[in-house]
This record gives C-alpha cells, structure tokens and sequence, in this order.
C-alpha cells in the first residue's frame, strides 16, 4: 500500500485515503474536517457535507479509529485535521 510507505506523512495519507473511501468524501469535504469534528470515544466522524448533500454523523468501520489516533498528533492550537 503505497500510502502507508512512499509518501512523507504516510499515517495521514493512509487515513485520508481510507475516509475519503469508506464515508465517500470529496476532497473539499475531507479538507473541510475538524479535529472537533472527530469523536475517538464514540467512534464517530461529523461530515458537513458540499453540494447540497445532507451533513451528518459517520461511525467509525474497523480500523479507522486507529488511523484517526495516529493522524491526531497535530498542534492544539489547530484545528484542522487534514491542511489543503
């Protein structure tokens, strides 16, 4: 899995790539997700949705919730989870 290896950040590749497929988001809306937006302990992610689609709550699938943790070792004063 080139994700996991070949890049510069690869645990933040790897998730973004795995929330992008598993909740279908766009790269707006993967660019868009806070660390607020990121529940660990109830396992679940809140999408705000582009084009008019309905925003809403995501659980977490096997794995993710992993790949979040691994991902979530930014700064506290940002709260972007993924930076455009």
């Amino acid at each position: 899995m080139a994700a996991k290896s070949a890049t510069r950040n690869p645990a933040r590749d790897y998730c973004a790539i795995l929330l992008m497929f598993r909740h279908g988001l766009r790269a707006s809306e993967l660019i868009g997700l806070k660390l607020s937006d990121i529940s660990l302990e109830l396992r679940e992610v809140y999408v705000r949705r582009a084009k008019g689609s309905d925003s809403g709550v995501h659980p977490f699938h096997n794995g993710e919730s992993a790949a979040e943790r691994e991902t979530m070792n930014v700064p506290a004063e940002v709260d972007t989870l993924f930076a455009s």
